[in-house]
């Protein structure tokens, strides 16, 4: 079997620590979406001085970025994106979509609708560059993840 072409540069991961969460667990979450990355940590303060916690994590390499979306399309995540893809493209060719925070940290890969979410951003490279050009890119490389995976 050929080898795939990986279409994205980088897949960032953002999560909110929120004050009455544990920061431990609130990095676990993150790991079990991204895996065994260096997460950073930042802290800010809100308008009325409340304390917010961002942590961010990114994965650079595409051996790790292919590892990744695999483990998303043998949770059953890319069949469900794979229609949605125009719509969590953007126009600089960045795919978006969000992972329950929760049932991450149980080890549980679900995408998620509100706002206790790990996000994901993943950038598409394609020349020329182009919107269209990276939604095609990303199916066609959803679809051959979602071919070679191993049947259930």
């Amino acid at each position: 079997m050929p080898a795939r072409r990986v279409p994205f540069e980088y897949v960032q991961f953002r999560v909110h620590v929120h004050a009455t969460e544990d920061p431990r667990k609130v990095r676990k979450a993150l790991r079990e979406v991204a895996g065994e990355v260096k997460v950073q940590s930042r802290t800010y303060h809100g308008y009325y001085g409340n304390r917010i916690v961002v942590m961010t994590a990114e994965l650079r390499k595409r051996a790790e970025i292919d590892a990744f979306f695999r483990r998303m399309a043998e949770a059953g995540i890319l069949e469900e994106l794979l229609p949605e893809v125009p719509e969590r493209v953007d126009e600089e060719g960045v795919f978006h979509f969000r992972l329950d925070k929760q049932l991450a940290y149980r080890g549980r890969l679900v995408l998620a609708d509100h706002d206790d979410v790990v996000s994901v951003r993943a950038k598409v490279v394609v020349y020329p560059k182009g919107r269209e050009r990276a939604i095609r890119a990303a199916e066609e490389y959803f679809r051959s993840l979602l071919e070679s995976r191993p049947s259930r």
